[in-house]
């Protein structure tokens, strides 16, 4: 059994999926305890100090990742931390505020595979890496909603944020054990894409003692996904990296293929127009709750 906090770790770029994923497994396992703790709050500078120098919040120089690394021990240890805070409709630093550790911390962020004292902090890890066209309409939606930008604004800093992801935050990929990627359907533009029926292809690398994704979903109690029409699962191949890994690729239709207690609560994201439920997202949480949980009564 795990004796210090269960420590998760998500990465991704801005607007792919952190903080929806993060709260449907908060809002399942949260009676356990949870902690979610946003790593942009580890930002250096303010938004016009990163402009003011050309620099993008992926670049590592930008954050103060020594502080993140002792916080996250320190969480991992079961102590209490004290935090800075970025306020993201500001783009400013404020706080500081009290974050408790609890049984599990979910840590989420650009960064948190960048370095190996930050990797070897994790249980477990995730890379959100959905289709470019999908995540670059996603941040326009977002930043314009919420962050106060403008469409050009988001567009402009375009071209030095794909620059940085490619150099500071893609090679993280290769360390998660698993790799989440939202789709639209076929022959459908991200912007016309129903964000109740995206698709999703999800691989999960092995591990020593791990179970496979095919024996977790069986274990479920569900329908079998090798006699669904709508999903594709592929067990055992060889991923880019070397590594043995499944793939499941689901896609999302008006009909429900699976079953769970825990469902209802899983797969809700608020939008403009009220609260949108998807299917392949209530999926994805739920495959890594069972993760996190094989995981606690079973260490790797």
């Amino acid at each position: 059994m795990n004796t210090h906090p269960l420590m998760l770790g998500i990465v991704g770029d801005s607007a792919t999926g952190r903080v929806t994923l993060t709260s449907g497994i908060v809002r399942v396992l949260g009676r356990k305890g949870v902690t979610p703790l946003c790593l942009d709050d580890y930002h250096r500078y303010s938004r016009s100090e990163r402009a003011a120098q050309g620099l993008t919040p992926l670049d590592p120089t930008t954050n103060n990742l020594e502080l993140m690394t002792r916080h996250l021990s320190l969480l991992r240890r079961g102590e209490n931390i004290t935090k800075p805070i970025y306020d993201h409709r500001s783009g400013a630093m404020r706080g500081p505020e009290l974050v408790r550790a609890t049984s599990l911390v979910i840590a989420y962020g650009l960064l948190p595979l960048s370095t190996p004292e930050l990797a070897g902090l994790f249980d477990f890890t995730a890379y959100l890496d959905p289709a470019p066209d999908l995540q670059r309409h996603w941040k326009i939606q977002r930043d314009v909603a919420r962050r106060g930008y403008t469409p050009e604004q988001v567009l402009a800093e375009r071209e030095a944020r794909e620059r940085d992801a490619a150099r500071y935050l893609k090679p993280q990929r290769q360390s998660a054990d698993m790799v989440v990627r939202f789709f639209p359907p076929p022959g459908v533009a991200a912007a016309q894409a129903d964000p109740h029926h995206l698709s999703v292809e999800v691989t999960l690398r092995h591990r020593p003692g791990q179970v496979t994704l095919l024996t977790s979903l069986t274990k479920l109690g569900q329908k079998s996904p090798a006699s669904s029409k709508y999903v594709e699962v592929q067990t055992d191949f060889v991923d880019e990296d070397g590594r043995t890994s499944d793939r499941l690729v689901y896609h999302s239709t008006s009909a429900r293929w699976f079953e769970h207690p825990q469902l209802d609560m899983l797969g809700n994201f608020p939008s403009e127009h009220g609260l949108i439920h998807s299917d392949s997202l209530a999926l994805v949480q739920l495959l890594m709750i069972q993760v996190l949980e094989q995981i606690r009564r079973n260490p790797f």
